[in-house]
């Protein structure tokens, strides 16, 4: 068959015998292969015409369907190299803006690494805001930031200067009490000497707080007589106007600051016991706040030296009449005694630490503090105490007052 497909050189000289075979054997295989490839091209529209037009089908390789099964390697292709997927999107911010007064006034959040400008979009959350400017006090607060914008309001409070003296404006005009700023401190308070000053104790002011310079005056103390249509109190004949204020109870005093609250919007109160002392000591340890051997700063019966009591005359003096202390407070000692807020105790067992008044309940007594012109100048020292009942009136006792800052 090869011999007769083919024209080879030499094919008519071979013998008659074998090329009938080779003849008849290529009608066999061409009837039998070209019988079953009809069968095929019947089932398969795909075939090769030019392999067929030269005697000899080719079976042709058929590209797979779209819808066949794909090879395990394309499917580990799939998965290494998947089609990139869309980015969530962001998380919801709002925004804060904090309104300080004063207005040049420094804003920080404290625990984000972000520098704070109006309007900040922040995430939900917890925020701890701090604002400060000079000459304030600087105020820091946690906000809480969930789902609608926050507009922050603060004010800041300058910052008390201390020595620095003020007066409110009562409702009718007037000025109130000269006051004066004590800075926040601390001082061992009470003297073992003694049993009713035992035993000593540190107290400790957080904050300044403001002290009236002077003993409450009669001038001082009419505004409000007049005010409430009370009767003014007796002055032994020694004056009123500028001298301190005499035979008034411990509830008189009282509803006097309760009414300077009420009329400036301040904070007014009687001092406490601690506070007191703090006050008459002015950072010093001695006895006196001046110089033991200079005994001419005080008014008392005997030993002060003074113009206005002796050992057979008193009477009370003008406030002022003798220097101040270091916080420029004056006649802390001698003068007039003054009541306080606390309820008498003789002993300072379990007193408390933190500059707060002592309170029990029914006080047969209060506590009175500084001596006074019936006092000798050993009785004047600035841990000394006393006791009055508060329902009485008394010509050696008067009081000051305190306005608190915070």
């Amino acid at each position: 068959m090869s011999l007769n497909r083919f024209d080879i050189p030499g094919e008519t000289q071979l013998p008659q015998s074998l090329l009938s075979a080779s003849a008849s054997t290529e009608r066999w295989i061409t009837s039998t292969l070209f019988s079953e490839t009809s069968q095929i091209s019947a089932e398969v529209p795909a075939a090769d015409t030019t392999a067929a037009t030269s005697g000899l089908t080719i079976p042709t390789a058929t590209q797979p369907s779209p819808d066949e099964t794909v090879s395990s390697a394309d499917t580990e292709l799939q998965k290494v190299d998947p089609k990139p997927q869309p980015k969530p999107p962001a998380p919801p911010r709002f925004e804060l803006s904090v309104n300080a007064a004063p207005i040049d006034a420094k804003v920080r959040i404290l625990n984000i690494a972000e520098t704070y400008y109006t309007g900040i979009p922040l995430l939900p959350g917890r925020y701890h805001v701090e604002v400060s400017s000079k000459g304030y006090d600087l105020q820091a607060q946690w906000i809480e930031i969930n789902h609608e914008k926050i507009n922050l309001d603060i004010s800041l409070r300058k910052t008390p200067v201390p020595g620095a003296t003020f007066a409110n404006t009562l409702d009718n005009g007037a000025k109130g009490p000269s006051m004066v700023i004590v800075p926040a401190g601390s001082f061992n308070m009470g003297s073992a000497g003694k049993a009713s000053t035992s035993p000593p104790r540190k107290v400790r002011f957080k904050h300044p707080f403001a002290v009236s310079q002077y003993e409450i005056t009669f001038a001082d103390f009419e505004q409000f007589s007049r005010a409430t249509n009370r009767s003014a109190p007796n002055d032994n004949r020694w004056g009123k106007g500028s001298r301190p204020v005499i035979n008034v109870t411990w509830q008189d005093a009282r509803d006097y600051v309760s009414w300077l609250r009420k009329t400036t919007g301040s904070k007014y109160r009687l001092p406490t016991e601690s506070e007191w002392e703090y006050v008459a000591r002015a950072k010093t340890k001695s006895d006196y706040w001046w110089n033991s051997e200079d005994q001419k700063m005080a008014n008392c019966r005997r030993g002060c030296g003074s113009q206005f009591s002796n050992l057979f005359r008193t009477k009370t003096a003008p406030v002022g009449s003798y220097k101040s202390n270091r916080f420029k407070v004056f006649d802390t000692a001698g003068n007039v005694g003054e009541w306080v807020a606390d309820c008498y105790q003789d002993h300072y067992i379990g007193a408390p630490t933190d500059g707060s008044a002592v309170v029990v309940n029914s006080c047969q007594a209060r506590s009175v503090r500084g001596g006074s012109i019936k006092n000798i100048f050993e009785e004047l020292k600035n841990h000394s105490r006393d006791k009055r009942a508060p329902n009485s009136g008394y010509s050696d006792v008067g009081f000051r007052v305190v306005v608190d800052l915070y």
